[in-house]
């Protein structure tokens, strides 16, 4: 099973940005692909042909 990341920018610095882990994502067996916000839920899709709820 593969561990995607989430990351999100928690600081600019002039040119360079810095990311932070904010969550992983656990239970696809291949990348995620797309994300999607519905009311309180994030579902993600995966290149494992599989739709998650989070």
């Amino acid at each position: 099973m593969s561990q995607d990341v989430i990351s999100c920018c928690a600081q600019h610095d002039s040119s360079f940005f810095y990311h932070r882990c904010i969550a992983t994502i656990e239970g696809h067996s291949s990348y995620i692909s797309s994300l999607a916000i519905g009311g309180q839920f994030l579902y993600t899709g995966s290149s494992d042909n599989e739709i998650r709820l989070i």
